[in-house]
């Protein structure tokens, strides 16, 4: 303003921006206000610089502070909980939905930021003309508050988006661990189409939303645009302002409306983020409150040297009424091989998971030697307890990634012991060695040779208790074989579980005990 009063030799300026380019120079303050407003500029394309960059940090720092924090929550939660969990919406939430929370924080800072200017816009035109500054301010407030409807439903958009986004998650992540059943069923165009079927619904939540806030912007660009004309209509027919006065006003309304634009357009995508936040502490606050007590600094659980079993264990999942395990009973010699059968649904996996530290009953202990041991203890318990499940899961990368997994320190001669412990004597032959790409998912080998490479990654860490569940069941009599009699060159190390439905692991066992309905009948 002082620059246009300058350069039209007028001296209609309030008092307090005359004064100020009196104190450059009066007429001949041309070029000190020139200087002054590249300045004011570059200082302001530094500020632009440095929130952008510390808006950067803020959001790393709070959506990852959030991801590990869902994470630590979920590794650290209770497996009844956690078992029950799908874990695809955990997958899409950790993944996507979180990204979406930090476009929320971005607009968050982006919004702060166009309030800090729009109030600095207001100071000024407060400063040349409080009159139409108040009015001008009524207005936007008012357009502001007309558009809180559009908020909510942006809000109920973006909880839409987190569902369909889960949908889609579950719908690959089944679909990519099937792709052998849907190739030999010939169902790849019907697994096509529900995928499109999603994507179209994840297409129609957004360009409703996209829709809506279009159509918001248009309806706040013609209001600001109607409340500018009226606000300069009331300048010139009521108030007389001078040109001087005016033209400045203008420029600051002008500047000022796209910032009212701004904050609008944020505070909705703020709306449309927020179930995604809502989702996130869900998890959250649903992992934390199922967590698993922490160990005492001075807890230790004691040694087995003769048997490890349970007494009248009781367990029922939430929402059945018949017991998974029913005021069991049993016991584990040490140095002896015990099988556990049953029919499918009978509770094997249960009781394993109970004996191996990974569930507390409702009801029973753990016996360690006759000794009963709280489950409280049951961390500690976990880490002298070896599981080797149904399904084998080897981590991407080398044969040796996959044993240092359990025994980070342990030497080539201390690998090349644990796999032929487990039969595992193919990976000598290989080229490669311990350094052959085991694949996705351990791919590269066949079942038995998987199921054998699980075994010896087992038996890296000494356990005093070994489970084997259904390890053997899907594998051919010979790879059977071949596990059993690792399992036989284990016997004389520690107390194995093995659930099975027949084969070479059943018939190697010392004893047999039968669970039907969760209740035992040992045989």
């Amino acid at each position: 303003m002082p620059i246009v009063a300058v350069l039209s030799n007028t001296s209609a300026l309030p008092s307090s921006l005359g004064n100020f380019a009196s104190l450059l120079g009066g007429k001949d303050s041309l070029g000190p206000l020139l200087l002054a407003f590249v300045v004011l500029i570059g200082l302001r394309a530094l500020l632009n610089f440095y929130r952008a960059m510390a808006a950067l940090t803020v959001q790393r720092n709070l959506i990852d502070g959030l991801r590990i924090r869902a994470w630590h929550a979920l590794l650290h939660c209770d497996w009844r909980v956690l078992s029950g969990m799908r874990q695809s919406d955990n997958a899409s939430l950790l993944i996507t939905t979180l990204d979406r929370v930090g476009v929320g924080i971005d607009r968050s800072v982006s919004g702060g930021v166009a309030v800090i200017t729009l109030l600095g816009v207001g100071a000024a035109a407060v400063a040349i003309s409080p009159v139409m500054t108040v009015c001008a301010l009524i207005g936007g407030g008012a357009v502001l508050y007309s558009f809180r409807r559009l908020r909510l439903r942006a809000r109920m958009l973006g909880g839409e988006l987190n569902d369909v986004y889960e949908r889609i998650y579950a719908e690959l992540g089944e679909g990519l661990a099937a792709l052998r059943i849907i190739k030999s069923f010939g169902a790849e165009r019907a697994t096509e189409q529900r995928l499109r079927r999603e994507l179209a619904s994840l297409h129609s939540a957004e360009r409703t939303y996209t829709r809506e806030n279009g159509l918001g912007q248009v309806a706040l660009q013609v209001g600001s645009a109607g409340l500018l004309a009226l606000v300069v209509w009331l300048a010139l027919q009521f108030w007389k302002a001078d040109l001087v006065v005016l033209l400045p006003m203008i420029a600051l309304f002008a500047r000022g409306f796209p910032l009212l634009m701004a904050i609008q357009g944020c505070l909705q995508d703020i709306a449309y983020a927020r179930p995604s936040i809502d989702s996130a502490l869900s998890l959250i606050e649903r992992a934390e409150a199922a967590r698993e007590p922490d160990l005492p600094a001075d807890a230790t659980v004691p040694s087995a040297h003769h048997s490890i079993g349970l007494r009248d264990v009781s367990l029922t999942y939430a929402g059945r009424q018949v017991p998974a395990l029913d005021a069991v009973n049993i016991n584990l010699p040490v140095q002896q091989i015990t099988a556990l059968l049953g029919p499918s649904g009978a509770g094997k996996s249960t009781l394993a998971d109970v004996i191996g530290g990974l569930l507390r009953p409702d009801s029973g202990v753990l016996l360690i030697d006759g000794e009963p041991v709280d489950f409280s203890l049951r961390r500690a318990w976990r880490t002298r307890v070896t599981y080797v499940q149904q399904v084998p899961i080897l981590f991407t990368g080398t044969v040796r990634d996959n044993l240092l997994w359990a025994q980070p320190h342990a030497d080539d001669t201390e690998l090349y012991a644990a796999l032929r412990e487990a039969s595992a004597h193919f990976i000598e032959r290989m080229p490669d060695g311990l350094d052959t790409l085991v694949g996705e998912n351990g791919h590269q080998f066949s079942g038995g040779e998987r199921q054998r490479l699980i075994l010896a990654r087992a038996m890296m860490r000494v356990p005093q208790l070994l489970i084997l569940d259904e390890a053997a069941n899907a594998l051919d009599p010979e790879n059977d074989r071949a596990i059993a009699q690792a399992v036989l060159r284990l016997r004389g190390r520690c107390a194995i579980l093995v659930i099975a439905h027949g084969g070479a692991l059943e018939s190697i066992a010392d004893q047999t005990v039968r669970l039907e309905l969760g209740r035992i009948d040992r045989g």
